[in-house]
């Protein structure tokens, strides 16, 4: 299976197979529970990208997988199977009950610039307003928005910079963006105060060793 569609409208390969996302969804809600899915698989049940799940292997941020054999939080980006059980717990675990929530928690998964620069999955109206982050909407919502609402791919950063329906929800989200930048400004800021500081003292030293004008060195 190849890479998951960007859109469940969209055509996919599957086991050789070409056929429609959403098809293959349905194929792996059907699944029993300890079927195993490959990456590609598992990351279009959970609605994120092949490279997410890399990431999350990486980080221990995501679901349990098997690799060699043996279930684990952490590992490389080598070929690994997903027990569905495993998914399923996952996404229980990571349920929101509100809005103010889901901004929390995916402010706390935006910890660095290179999180800000990678791209999310948006719900955007025939407008082009954003709706929402896709990954904050459940299953069924996913289902009923299939033809109606178009799925567009950005960065939390571009998607804070665009035009939102529900202001709340835009402001929560650009809170959590604002944060991370603000901590990289600062951070900026403290290592060019530190080499400032270095460069200082460097001269302070400079000028204590030089010898005064009219006087031999060692006297």
């Amino acid at each position: 299976m190849s890479s998951p569609s960007k859109s469940l409208t969209s055509t996919i390969a599957h086991q050789g197979t070409a056929m429609a996302a959403f098809d293959v969804m349905t194929i792996l809600l059907n699944l029993p529970n300890n079927a195993q899915l490959t990456t590609s698989e598992a990351a279009l049940f959970l609605r994120k990208s092949v490279t997410t799940l890399e990431r999350w292997r990486v980080s221990g941020e995501g679901p349990d997988y098997i690799q060699s054999g043996k279930a684990g939080a952490k590992g490389s980006n080598q070929s690994v199977l997903y027990e569905k059980a495993d998914l399923i717990a996952w996404t229980q675990a990571n349920k929101v009950s509100n809005t103010m929530q889901a901004a929390v928690r995916k402010g706390q998964a935006f910890t660095s610039i290179m999180e800000l620069a990678h791209e999310e999955a948006f719900y955007v109206d025939q407008d082009g307003n954003i709706e929402s982050l896709a990954e904050n909407n459940p299953l069924d919502t996913v289902m009923e928005r299939i033809g109606g609402w178009n799925l567009a791919w950005m960065t939390p950063v571009d998607a804070a910079s665009g035009r939102w329906n529900d202001l709340s929800a835009h402001k929560e989200f650009a809170s959590s963006v604002e944060q991370v930048l603000s901590n990289a400004i600062k951070s900026v800021k403290g290592g060019v105060e530190s080499s400032d500081i270095l460069e200082s003292t460097r001269g302070e030293r400079g000028a204590t060793t030089e010898p005064k004008e009219g006087m031999r060195p060692g006297l």
